[in-house]
């Protein structure tokens, strides 16, 4: 068998939606597994015991990866974020490409593996316990649509890092919770993204260094100039491609960003409602309660007595 030619390893750069490595085979893959003594405490350690993850890793270029169970009682998520794989279970197959989610449900006779001739770049974990159906059908996923489409989700991929960096010994009870926890960030971010296609590392990168901009400068008026300089694009593609990746236009999304911070604003302070204009950078107070209304439903007033009675009720 032909051994792959060497390749030059690229460090994790911040910003990055990967991490790099040399990596051939499996053998050279970065992963982790639980020891089946370790499995048999975990299942046994309420309430950490609803979500279990007995391995995880991440596999760059997985020339010649191919797996095939069957049986095994724990399900699989596969996250692809560059290269093609295939994924074949009861006769049907499906190709998975960048973006896409694959779960492979425990108890099953499946196989998966990457592409001949672009092979994928995965992150992969393998979960068991009570709340695996719950995710699983939170991100639309089933034995007869196991492959979703995602996109490049930056907060997914460092989530992921996360629950990665907690699969060290020893298995105490806080590293239970913390990988429990991190299992289901990494699913709820994907979930909560779901469908939201973003075509490629590059353009993930630039959206999210945007979002990230909007976000440092909430109190300010949009900037589409210095939006259109962090793509590196013509403003007609980056209108076009942050919608894809958002669901709304540059503009709108920016001005929901102002809304949400006025929210946490109305319940968590005493300021007049022109003041929390003024904090989320838009001048007439007027025009801020229109477009309060717009999003949320209901005007600045009736947010904050909304608040205010779920509170007194709680108490």
């Amino acid at each position: 068998m032909m051994t792959a030619p060497p390749r030059t390893a690229v460090p994790f750069e911040r910003g990055s939606l990967l991490w790099r490595q040399d990596t051939r085979t499996f053998r050279d893959a970065l992963y982790f597994y639980w020891p089946v003594a370790d499995r048999e405490i975990w299942i046994q350690s309420p309430p950490w015991n609803e979500l279990r993850v007995f391995s995880c890793g991440w596999y760059v270029e997985a020339h010649r990866h191919f797996w095939e169970r069957r049986g095994v009682n724990e399900g699989i998520y596969i996250y692809c974020t560059d290269g093609k794989g295939f994924y074949r279970c009861d006769g049907r197959q499906w190709t998975i490409s960048p973006g896409e989610l694959l779960y492979c449900p425990p108890l099953t006779h499946h196989s998966y593996g990457a592409d001949l001739r672009e092979p994928w770049t995965i992150l992969w974990m393998h979960v068991s316990g009570p709340e695996v159906s719950f995710h699983s059908d939170l991100l639309g996923l089933t034995p007869s649509q196991p492959v979703g489409r995602v996109g490049i989700r930056p907060r997914a991929i460092a989530a992921f890092r996360t629950l990665f960096h907690f699969m060290k010994p020893p298995l105490t009870g806080a590293r239970m919770a913390a990988l429990s926890h991190s299992a289901r960030l990494v699913l709820a971010c994907l979930a909560l993204e779901n469908g939201e296609v973003v075509a490629s590392e590059v353009i993930g990168a630039g959206i999210q260094r945007i979002t990230d901009h909007m976000e440092r400068h909430i109190a300010e008026a949009a900037d589409l100039p210095a939006w259109l300089k962090l793509f590196g694009g013509s403003r007609s593609h980056f209108q076009r491609q942050f919608k894809r990746a958002t669901g709304y236009a540059p503009n709108d999304y920016f001005l929901r960003l102002k809304i949400r911070k006025a929210c946490g604003l109305l319940a968590a302070s005493n300021l007049r409602i022109g003041e929390i204009a003024e904090q989320v950078g838009i001048a007439d107070p007027y025009y801020f309660s229109r477009q309060f209304r717009r999003v949320t439903g209901a005007n600045p007033r009736a947010y904050r007595a909304q608040i205010a009675q779920h509170e007194t009720v709680r108490r």
